[in-house]
């Protein structure tokens, strides 16, 4: 439990209410440019500056910041940037509960998570059903292959220059080209579930780091249910990744087509992949040169790409199994 000292009367809320308005006109400036991708910041945004609201006000005067920001993201942002925000009134309410029992960051992000990927679908049902669209599995599905074909489409009909000067030049045949890309899309269809998960655990994970930033801007770290309060996956998660990883390897090489097996442990490794990579940059952190380390790994991500991610991603696996060691031999003493 934090016990970091505190006087109430240093509390500063409001730098809290600015931070919430300015970034609630920010993102729905965003959405009204398009960028919806962009725009849900103003929902974390939101639902963290709401929690602290709620913990720390002695009063219910938030909820006119809060309702200014809803006003502004409709009359700036349209229909998506107030839905965006509307969604992240009941996930900050929960995530101020989650506080208030002291909850790890591992939870407080894992719940908001999920919240955040209920709400945003019903948001998305509603604007669905506005446009004019019939509510059904068929018309759902219909839409979102719909929506991939013109993506891939769009990609191809980009790539196309390149293939055709590939195919000149290396005499292949681009009939065995655009195979391979049929191939690539339809697994990437395939994994669009675990990689919609992990977006929203991204998003509630930069959720409890805007709300902690806050509480440190508002000098109310006593609120926080630990003073360091970090991101610390369990050793359980570290050895799936690792299982993972390695049923991935032997079945994606062994195995023709994509199998279930390859696609399962695909998918956890996706999940897992953003808390190893955090454990990884803390990992990095904690060594003397590592701002030498920093800039050769932004090197190597532009000569060895993604095999630069998954290194660091095993050296999270390897600072999370450390770093759970340490904390039983702590408590074996204790």
């Amino acid at each position: 439990m934090n016990s970091n000292p505190i006087k109430p009367g240093k509390i500063q809320t409001f730098p809290i209410y600015a931070i919430q308005v300015c970034a609630t006109v920010v993102f729905a400036l965003c959405c009204r440019a398009g960028a919806l991708y962009v725009a849900v910041l103003g929902a974390v945004v939101l639902c963290a500056t709401l929690a602290l609201q709620i913990i720390i006000s002695k009063s219910y005067w938030y909820f006119v910041s809060v309702a200014l920001s809803l006003s502004v993201s409709y009359l700036i942002g349209g229909f998506y940037a107030f839905g965006f925000c509307l969604c992240a009134v009941p996930t900050g309410i929960v995530l101020s509960v989650l506080i208030r029992k002291k909850q790890t960051k591992v939870m407080a992000s894992l719940v908001t998570a999920c919240l955040y990927g209920l709400l945003f679908f019903v948001l998305f049902l509603v604007g669905f059903a506005l446009s004019g669209n019939e509510l059904s599995i068929s018309s759902l599905t219909g839409f979102f292959s719909e929506l991939f074909d013109s993506v891939k489409s769009a990609f191809i009909s980009y790539m196309e220059p390149s293939i055709e000067v590939l195919c000149e030049r290396y005499g292949v045949d681009a009939a065995t080209v655009y195979d391979m890309f049929d191939s690539q899309f339809d697994y990437i269809k395939l994994m669009l579930p675990a990689y919609a998960a992990a977006s929203f655990l991204i998003l509630g994970y930069i959720t409890a780091c805007v709300f902690k930033l806050s509480a440190k801007i508002a000098g109310c770290e006593l609120v926080l249910p630990d003073p360091r309060w970090e991101i610390l996956p369990s050793s359980v998660c570290a050895w799936v990744y690792i299982g993972a990883y390695f049923v991935y390897f032997f079945t994606s090489f062994f195995s023709p087509g994509t199998g279930v097996f390859e696609l399962a442990s695909n998918s956890i490794i996706t999940l897992l992949t953003p808390a190893m990579l955090l454990m990884g940059a803390k990992w990095v952190m904690t060594l003397r040169n590592k701002w030498g380390i920093i800039v050769l790994f932004i090197f190597s991500l532009f000569f060895i790409g993604s095999l630069s991610v998954y290194i660091l991603s095993f050296f999270g696996v390897r600072e999370t199994l450390r770093r759970r060691d340490i904390m039983k031999k702590r408590e074996y003493k204790n």
